[in-house]
């Protein structure tokens, strides 16, 4: 699971992946596939059902049929799978382990879109009495209110049930520490033209421009090229 930097808030890379995701500039929308909200709410710590895998099923289904080799001679295919009378249903939940939330669908996409653009209408907001409002009405709208785990540690929970509500609880949890430890100015767009993505700018002095080494480094190149160009141009000839 992918963690967060020293100094973020948390949950903060989930929800920097699903803000790149948000049309930009000379760029369509980003998000069009359960996969990348898997990827989203893997960097949120959600525990999910195992992702759907073809090879899976053929070679489950080799099995039951007796084709795979070193079944015994005479066994009816299922047997040597479990007791007698277990179903694959039985079989596949004694390997599952507990999950916390069903995986993402195609469904999950355009609601997660909208949670996304909703987020960053709350994070872009003039005013932290505008960014508190906005972010209350979202976790209102997905029904999140405090509780205790297991272990009697306090939480927050939502009363909805599917991957998206607990992924938007997550989100809007990261949200209000944006907003609540003051690194709301922080997040910001690469001045990269060719990026634009948002980023958590962790710089010392507070002027970061740009979201990773790779966009900072195209920039100076470019810059480079660029003087070397003008010096090119007033040379005589």
């Amino acid at each position: 699971m992918a963690s967060n930097r020293p100094g973020e808030p948390e949950g903060s890379r989930a929800l920097l992946l699903l803000l790149r995701t948000a049309p930009v500039p000379g760029l369509p929308e980003g998000l069009h596939y359960p996969s990348q909200l898997r990827a989203i709410g893997e960097a949120a710590g959600l525990s999910m059902e195992a992702e759907f895998s073809l090879e899976q099923v053929i070679a489950q289904t080799r099995r039951r049929l007796g084709w795979e080799s070193g079944e015994g001679e005479g066994e009816s295919p299922g047997e040597g799978e479990g007791e007698a009378g277990e179903g694959p249903g039985e079989n596949a939940a004694s390997d599952a382990g507990p999950y916390g939330c069903p995986g993402p669908t195609l469904d999950d996409v355009r609601p997660a879109a909208r949670l996304r653009d909703r987020l960053a209408a709350a994070l872009r907001a003039d005013s932290d009495a505008m960014c508190a409002k906005l972010l209350t009405e979202l976790s209102i709208e997905w029904e999140l209110h405090p509780g205790l785990d297991a272990l009697c540690q306090p939480i927050t929970v939502s009363r909805q049930e599917g991957f998206l509500p607990q992924l938007a609880r997550e989100l809007v949890m990261s949200a209000m520490g944006f907003a609540a430890t003051g690194r709301r100015s922080g997040l910001r767009h690469c001045s990269e033209p060719w990026c634009g993505l948002p980023f958590l700018d962790g710089s010392r002095d507070g002027r970061g421009r740009y979201c990773s080494t790779r966009c900072s480094g195209r920039a100076k190149a470019r810059r480079r090229r660029d003087r070397l160009e003008t010096h090119r141009q007033g040379e005589p000839s």
